[in-house]
């Protein structure tokens, strides 16, 4: 990532040029608020034009030791979670194989299944011919989208961030998750004010995680990492 490739002020974006895609394309990726504080957080190396650097003269490289560290890490991570719960920590199931891609595929994936966004959007976001994804629509509709990929991806990092949260991911998950005695319409209600919260501004994103983390309590048990639409 260069960092004259960067504007975190005014547009709020990270602009690649068609030699730095695979689809030789120029693509603007709207960042978001996580995306900002993280970039602020880093501390840059004098005279390197590039924002992550392990020489100070060349991108980050080595992604296969990278990949071994964090396999290691999530490994011992949920070896630490089994024991907290009473299980075999050592009969905890290694990773399966899984490569760098893969979190491009689950971002997308959960930008629809989860998030409700529209697959020509997703597509966008994705940086897609746009031929492929909208056939001849593209003809006549010549939007680049970008209003809607910053709502993709500041609502993409929201649900990271809740993620990584054990209470909160915790409650809105139990808020999420199908009651046997409900009707199906009382259900799919609760997931599109979902949807369109973590879509919303800020404040209310807060406000819609805080209500429910306060009525939640201690009155539900540890959630782990689960998805809210995959088991209903």
């Amino acid at each position: 990532m260069a960092i004259d490739a960067l504007d975190t002020e005014h547009g709020r974006t990270w602009t690649l040029t068609p030699s730095e895609t695979k689809a030789k394309r120029a693509h603007a990726v709207p960042l978001s608020d996580l995306a900002l504080e993280i970039l602020a957080s880093v501390t840059l190396i004098k005279d390197c034009p590039y924002v992550f650097s392990t020489t100070g003269k060349t991108p980050v490289s080595g992604f296969g030791k990278i990949k071994e560290h964090l396999n290691a890490r999530i490994l011992e991570l949920i070896h630490n979670q089994s024991a907290a719960t009473g299980k075999d920590s050592e009969k905890v199931e290694p990773l399966p194989e899984w490569r760098f891609h893969d979190l491009r595929r689950t971002a997308a994936t959960h930008m629809g299944d989860i998030l409700g966004f529209a697959p020509h959007v997703i597509g966008s976001v994705l940086n897609h011919d746009p031929k492929k994804y909208m056939g001849i629509t593209h003809v006549y509709a010549r939007s680049d989208l970008i209003a809607e990929r910053r709502a993709a991806l500041s609502a993409w990092a929201r649900f990271v961030q809740l993620l990584t949260d054990d209470a909160k991911w915790t409650a809105v998950d139990a808020h999420l998750r199908a009651n046997p005695s409900e009707d199906a319409e009382s259900s799919y209600e609760r997931r599109e004010e979902f949807r369109r919260i973590i879509r919303a501004d800020a404040k209310t994103w807060r406000l819609y995680v805080a209500s429910l983390s306060a009525r939640t309590g201690d009155n539900v048990s540890h959630c782990a990492l689960r998805h809210p639409y995959l088991e209903g």
